[in-house]
């Protein structure tokens, strides 16, 4: 079997985002990744949990007063009767909507059963418990039904198709890793039996794992070529992978067997229209209209066909009346804030996103969207947080890094856009518009070679890249004037290398370091790097050398090589100054804040007065989220020097995050909304990953803890309590209400390892033990 490994391995989609997403599969919803940068979807792999000897003991010790390990020929004709009845219904596979004549000989058969309690008759065969709980199922009493099967499996304990039952009853019910263990048993007792193979499919199309279940789908389809449910699965899940020439085939086989399915339909109607096929769209979504007028996902898919066609106001009719009928319908929200944000309606647009996140705070592509709204409002640090959150929830999301990047870049925040870029690259090295960028900000940053190395590189993978042709071009007008500018100092600056090279061994320690200085003033960063290479290898223990080979480090942003340069000096000299400054300042922008903070506080216990080692101190305060102690500790630096600018500014943005904090305790009441305008709840969940993204840990705990005051059961506030207490070191804290939300959502514990929040935690026994 092609998929078997599935069962070996863990399940790494929630239960929890399974209630959300697994339905009969009816919803058709559009993708939402930026234009030409492909959705990743997440590996996905199954284990069930227990073997399926231990599904049928867990009722093993009930009573019941048919048990009866006899297997003897029943008697009477009452007897012989109801066996014959059982004979009929035995063998019936459970699937969605059987047929009237099939529910009425259910009902029959269950009135037979009531009637033999009556007389007080036993069970006798195999068949008879199967066949009560077929009857059972569909009566939707899938304790009895269940009880019934695995009743059956202690007479006949290999018969695959009941192993198939009991899976489907798990599933409905939500037990999703026993419904697994089930489904394998059924195929490993019979591998020629298509319907487990196509169930699996199914429910690994319910957790979003699409490329996984094609496998399953296709086996079933070998073992059963006109296999409606799998033909139609294994379209929807093509669909979703935006394979759309690819998934007509399976959808057309599918409308050859039942041509009246209304979500194939509107399924047909949506992929055609992916394709241009218009027409097709059209025929098949007044077909599907034709059969209820009401569907939601199908009024969606005639939403999308009226705005490809232009008629944008028929399209908003559709998807009210799509609302209407479900409120929290997802497709619709996201349906009609793409159609506002092509008509430029950006307020509607970003509360049509609000209602998505009702709908399912947890989806990346809704956050996504609000990402791009604000950006097109200008609200640049609002966008930003948005993007941090999609990154957060989906750290393989290429273009949402690059969106971050863009936006870093119109903040002038240009070693960030460089350090997103490097990132992006760092997962796939044929991603041009990360070069493109990358090179942007380099020459925002006056780096003209290296913005002209990475244009090149952008241009050599995608020479239709205009950003990166416009990029190389104006880098290369800058650098063409920055040569024509050195062309008189060309050889002076090579003087002072070949004159410095040349007499190194003779050249005392302050000539050395003249000449590097000199280098730099000449922004020769190579030739400045080289000599003071030369210099601390003929000086090792001299700090100023280590301190301008440090400096050199940093200029050509090797952060790396400029804290080992600086942790040199401070091996030599544990209180220079200077080092212990450019170290912190260099931690902070590697968001390490508790290390620099530390590197702060440890100059001003020598040296209580030093103001740029209070105002890093601040920095790392703010950070980390103690605004009051920034606070502090920045009017004692005005009232030092009244008129530091840095202070001042940093000053007003404690006060102000001081005034959130405090409307975050208290928070207002909405004027005039209702409990269903506004949901207290998701907002206050909304503000605190808004300012967990902003770095404003302790206004970000007092949302999720006003989150979890109003819905104790919230397991992502939990969660995002405890990433906020690791930043803030509060270890215990942090272990503690990780352990809550993994109580209260077990299949949290795989978003762990790919955590960076739980960093500082890893090294950690009751760390590990969590994640085991």
């Amino acid at each position: 079997m092609m998929y078997t490994m599935i069962r070996f391995f863990s399940i790494c989609i929630a239960i929890a985002v399974l209630s959300f997403y697994h339905t009969d599969l009816a919803a058709v919803q559009e993708p939402h990744s930026e234009p030409g940068i492909p959705e990743r979807m997440p590996e996905l792999t199954i284990e069930a949990t227990g073997t399926p000897e231990t599904l049928i003991a867990k009722d093993e010790d009930e009573d019941d007063e048919d048990d009866d390990d006899s297997a003897s020929a029943p008697q009477s004709d009452f007897e012989r009767e109801f066996q014959e009845e059982a004979l009929k219904l035995h063998d019936y596979v459970l699937i969605p909507n059987p047929s009237e004549d099939d529910i009425e000989n259910f009902r029959d058969f269950l009135a037979l059963n009531r009637k033999r309690r009556y007389k007080g008759l036993k069970i006798s065969t195999a068949e008879q418990h199967r066949a009560i709980g077929v009857a059972s199922f569909y009566e939707t009493n899938d304790t009895d039904a269940l009880h019934a099967f695995k009743e059956s499996l202690k007479l006949d304990p290999d018969n695959a198709r009941t192993w198939y039952n009991i899976g489907v009853i798990y599933e409905r019910t939500g037990v999703q890793k026993e419904a697994f263990a089930a489904l394998n048993k059924s195929s490993d007792l019979n591998p020629e039996y298509s319907l487990p193979h196509c169930k699996i499919g199914t429910m690994l199309i319910g957790y979003k794992a699409y490329e996984q279940a094609l496998e399953p789908l296709d086996e079933a389809l070998r073992l059963d070529p006109e296999l409606f449910e799998a033909l139609y699965n294994k379209g929807v899940a093509l669909e979703k992978l935006k394979k759309y020439e690819e998934a007509m085939e399976p959808y057309l086989k599918a409308l050859e067997i039942n041509d009246d399915y209304q979500d194939l339909l509107t399924h047909l109607a949506y992929t055609s229209l992916k394709l241009d096929k218009m027409e097709d769209a059209e025929k098949y979504i007044d077909e599907s209209l034709g059969q209820d007028d009401e569907n939601p996902d199908a009024l969606v898919v005639h939403a999308r066909i009226l705005n490809a066609k232009g008629e944008k106001e028929g399209a908003l009719e559709e998807l009210a009346k799509a609302l209407e009928k479900n409120e929290r319908h997802l497709d619709a929200w996201m349906a009609k804030a793409d159609l506002l944000i092509e008509q430029e309606k950006y307020e509607e647009a970003l509360d049509a996103y609000d209602q998505a996140l009702l709908c399912d705070p947890r989806d990346p592509n809704i956050w996504r969207g609000k990402g791009t709204v604000l950006y097109r409002l200008g609200k640049l640090p609002e966008a930003l947080a948005m993007f941090n959150i999609v990154i957060d929830k989906r750290s393989d999301l290429i273009d949402a890094r690059l969106n971050r990047a863009i936006i870093l870049i119109d903040l002038e925040r240009y070693e960030e856009a460089v350090e997103t870029c490097e990132k992006i690259l760092g997962m796939n090295d044929s991603i041009d518009d990360a070069y493109a960028l990358r090179s942007v900000a380099f020459i925002k940053m006056e780096q003209y070679k290296e913005a002209l190395d990475s244009a090149n590189r952008a241009m050599q993978i995608n020479d239709k890249n205009t950003v990166a042709r416009e990029s190389y071009e104006k880098a290369q007008a800058e650098m063409a004037k920055i040569n024509a500018e050195k062309e008189n100092d060309n050889e002076s600056i090579t003087a002072i290398f070949e004159n410095a090279l040349a007499a190194s061994e003779t050249r005392s320690e302050e000539e050395l370091i003249a000449a590097v200085h000199e280098l730099i003033e000449k922004k020769d960063m190579e030739q400045a790097d080289s000599l003071a290479e030369i210099l601390i290898k003929k000086y090792p223990e001299s700090q100023d050398g280590w301190m301008i080979k440090g400096e050199t480090a940093e200029l050509m942003l090797r952060r790396e090589d400029a804290l080992d340069a600086y942790d040199a000096v401070i091996n030599l000299n544990p209180e220079h100054t200077q080092a212990l400054l450019r170290k912190g300042a260099i931690l902070l922008q590697q968001n390490n804040d508790q290390e620099a903070l530390d590197i702060f506080e440890k100059i001003l216990a020598y040296d209580t007065e030093n103001i740029e080692a209070m105002k890093g101190k601040a920095r790392s305060l703010l950070h980390l989220g103690y605004d009051n102690e920034a606070l502090e500790v920045l009017n004692t630096v005005i009232n030092t020097v009244p008129g530091d600018e840095e202070a001042l500014q940093l000053r007003k943005n404690a006060e102000r995050s001081v005034e959130k904090t405090e409307e975050s305790v208290v928070p207002e009441e909405p004027a005039n909304e209702t409990p269903s305008e506004a949901d207290p709840v998701m907002n206050s969940f909304q503000e605190g990953l808004t300012l967990l993204a902003d770095r404003l840990y302790d206004q970000a705990l007092d949302a999720f803890n006003q989150t979890i005051f109003l819905d104790p059961n919230h397991a992502l506030a939990w969660y995002n309590k405890a990433r906020v207490f690791a930043i803030q070191g509060k270890t215990d804290d942090a272990i503690e209400s990780l352990t809550t939300a993994l109580d209260l959502d077990p299949a949290l514990k795989y978003d762990i390892d790919e955590d960076e929040h739980f960093e500082s935690l890893r090294g950690l026994d009751s760390f590990k033990a969590l994640t085991e």
